[in-house]
């Protein structure tokens, strides 16, 4: 049986598994729209590739997938980052919750690594309350 060519051929965005996801339902875009709380035109937009949802909408988008597929991240940077977004939290609120500065968090997300033990505990610490 050939493979349905509405089908992405590679799973690489959000908008492609949404895309995905959406097909193997038998929704439409209007439906998922919805149920996501978003436009159709931004739906439209993700699985064409031509935007990325924003922060708020990264929530929705997992719950409806039923999983994360931007994966565990490698580094701690990453891993907080990925965690952040997938709870739909700002950087400014993510400092907060750990008690780090807005700058520290914005340094450790963007280099991967804690430059003191100190930070390095607290982020630990947080990720592992937080899955």
């Amino acid at each position: 049986m050939p493979a349905d060519r509405r089908l992405p051929e590679k799973l690489v965005t959000l908008g492609d598994h949404l895309r995905q996801r959406r097909i193997e339902r038998g929704l439409v875009q209007r439906e998922v729209a919805d149920e996501l709380g978003a436009s159709e035109a931004s739906l439209v937009n993700w699985e064409a590739g031509h935007r990325e949802p924003a922060l708020r909408f990264i929530p929705r988008i997992i719950h409806f997938l039923g999983y994360d597929p931007r994966g565990e991240g490698r580094s701690l940077g990453e891993r907080l980052r990925l965690l952040r977004q997938g709870l739909g939290l700002s950087g400014k609120e993510t400092a907060r919750a750990i008690g780090l500065d807005p700058g520290t968090l914005r340094r450790l997300e963007r280099e991967g690594h804690a430059r003191s033990e100190e930070v390095r505990v607290r982020v630990e610490e947080w990720l592992g309350r937080c899955r």
